[in-house]
């Protein structure tokens, strides 16, 4: 059966596929530093940035039901006013056998739906991932280093 990808409203995917659950559940299997830095997540904030035209998430479904989405921050940088950068935020596939493939599809459809033009940051957990981007047309421009101070 085929996918449908659409932006979506966040209000929309809450009540309807308990994607506060998926957010845990993506960030249980993902996530390296559990430990120190707890999942507390700001819905109301997020509303108010989707409201603002500041946030968006792109979904996946199929027959209706969601099998992945994509948060995505946008913005434009006071030293770059002209140019719309849109960073991932988050990403969630439901888990099974084709999981990497519905990954790699909702990624190239994100990014058929981003206005252009547009500067396009994704982040990749693994060489894997990593290499699709680079397919995708997001080559790694910078590694970034993280630390938890205390």
């Amino acid at each position: 059966m085929p996918l449908d990808y659409a932006w979506e409203k966040i209000i929309d995917l809450l009540s309807d596929d308990f994607l506060d659950k998926k957010a845990h559940d993506q960030w249980a299997e993902m996530e390296w530093d559990q430990a120190r830095v707890p999942l507390v997540i700001n819905w109301p904030a997020i509303l108010q940035r989707e409201a603002a035209g500041t946030y968006r998430a792109f979904a996946q479904r199929r027959d209706g039901v969601l099998t992945g989405y994509i948060g995505f921050h946008f913005w434009r940088p006071d030293r770059h006013i002209t140019t719309l950068y849109v960073q991932e935020d988050t990403i969630w596939v439901v888990p099974g056998p084709h999981r990497g493939l519905m990954w790699a599809d909702l990624w190239r459809h994100a990014l058929k739906a981003i206005p252009r033009p547009a500067k396009v940051q994704g982040q990749a957990r693994s060489a894997r991932a990593g290499r699709v981007l680079q397919r995708l047309g997001l080559p790694p421009l910078e590694m970034i280093h993280s630390a938890y101070i205390e």
